[in-house]
């Protein structure tokens, strides 16, 4: 068994490899070019006969825009296509590429991009297609662009209804559709439009969904209708991710934004019981006052026992836990800025 970091930057995807035990890490990249910038990055399993899986990347770059790679072997080598990645002659340009997600089974992929949009494959990224029905929503003038700009930068899947989904946009909150991609549902804010994290916790009868915003945690048990603050306890509201335990929908992990910039020590929170406690987790963190941030993306677990917990911060240092976040080791400390975090696992 390996482990797989998927490291996004402004210069460049980086891996970071280690063993099932997750105690020493080798560091590979630039593996891309290092002139895009990549928002996101996601791993397939393998299909068939395959020996490992497909890794996808979404970002842009200065000269060519926006574009999705891909990856057959681990990052060795790269193809790339912004095919139909675009609005038309009638709509704006599209920017960027900020957001990956892959459906049920792996054969049709999402992208969300910047100004905020969904885009389908079915053909393993090789071509997209847009889904109109979301910049067609009557909510869609109210949207407002923040420093990131406009992106729709957060995509969830059912994973056992693949017409099930759920995105974010920038500062225009969180919509859900049952068919597809073919009609959206704009949900309630939780506290405000501008939704920083989202994610989907795993198992149970009831779809919850945890949302990091500008106005704190929110936890959702029925798939976004109504939102519970959970924020008591966290020593800012302010923040922008959140990782969920790949088993325990119980528990979840944010970074409150002041634990950085306001000169503390840099630590992430823990909750194991849905938000009703907190727990800060920073054995092995830097010790000092750190002036740095978590982007959206900058939180990350994988599916081992016990759960391994990722994080990178915008600096480019990037840190492990190979215990639920009990603990902390620094897997690299001078890499580019860091946009997003994913891990994956690997048999062979």
């Amino acid at each position: 068994m390996r482990v797989l970091l998927l490291i996004g930057t402004r210069k460049g995807v980086f891996v970071a490899e280690s063993d099932g035990g997750r105690e020493a890490w080798r560091l590979r990249g630039p593996l891309t070019s290092g002139t895009w910038a990549f928002n996101d990055v996601c791993y397939r399993p393998p299909a068939g006969a395959a020996p490992v899986g497909r890794i996808y990347a979404a970002g842009s770059s200065n000269w060519y825009g926006p574009a999705v790679w891909w990856s057959d072997d681990l990052g060795a080598t790269w193809e790339h296509s912004s095919a139909g990645l675009t609005y038309g002659d009638a709509g704006p340009a599209v920017a960027d590429a900020w957001s990956l997600a892959l459906a049920p089974g792996g054969e049709t992929l999402y992208a969300g991009v910047d100004p905020a949009g969904l885009f389908r494959s079915r053909d393993e990224g090789a071509t997209w297609e847009h889904l109109p029905a979301l910049r067609a929503h009557p909510s869609r003038p109210t949207w407002q662009p923040t420093k990131a700009g406009l992106p729709l930068h957060a995509i969830l899947v059912h994973p056992t209804d693949p017409r099930r989904l759920w995105v974010a946009v920038g500062a225009g909150g969180v919509y859900r559709s049952g068919d597809g991609g073919d009609s959206w549902e704009r949900l309630p804010d939780a506290g405000g439009p501008a939704v920083l994290g989202l994610a989907l916790a795993p198992g149970g009868a009831a779809d919850r969904l945890y949302q990091q915003s500008r106005h704190g945690v929110y936890r959702s048990d029925d798939g976004g209708a109504s939102w519970e603050d959970v924020s008591a306890g966290l020593p800012c509201r302010h923040g922008f991710p959140v990782a969920l335990h790949p088993r325990d929908r119980e528990t979840a992990y944010v970074v409150p934004r002041d634990d950085a910039p306001g000169g503390g020590r840099l630590a992430v929170w823990r909750t194991r019981d849905a938000g009703g406690r907190w727990e800060r987790l920073d054995r092995g963190l830097p010790a000092g006052p750190v002036h740095t941030r978590v982007l959206r993306r900058g939180l990350a677990s994988d599916g081992l026992e016990p759960a391994g917990v990722y994080l990178a911060t915008f600096s480019g240092r990037l840190f492990a836990s190979p215990d639920e976040g009990e603990t902390w080791r620094t897997v690299a400390p001078y890499l580019p800025p860091i946009l997003s975090l994913t891990a994956a696992t690997v048999d062979k």
